[in-house]
């Protein structure tokens, strides 16, 4: 069975002691979000592409930021369509 990403190997690695770093889900809060940027001052937004490939850092899509405002823009930017209420 292979399993790929933190979402799922973070919970093999803790079998074994292993350490990996911290990371949080795309249903995070901004609490959450922001409790990340308070004890480590930046973070890797990394956006999920289903059936994706490639050099996602190179296309400048995996940014480093500073603050929560900054954290939110590349969903945004990476899903620009929306739904109406």
């Amino acid at each position: 069975m292979p399993l790929s990403g933190l979402k799922y190997g973070a919970q093999l690695l803790d079998l074994v002691d292993f350490p990996h770093p911290e990371f949080v889900t795309g249903g995070a809060t901004a609490g959450e979000i922001q409790g990340l940027l308070d004890k480590y001052g930046k973070i890797v937004v990394k956006p999920i592409f289903h059936e994706g490939v490639g050099k996602k850092g190179k296309a400048d899509l995996v940014p480093v930021v500073a603050n929560l405002l900054a954290g939110v823009a590349p969903k945004k930017a990476l899903y620009p369509a929306g739904h109406p209420p």
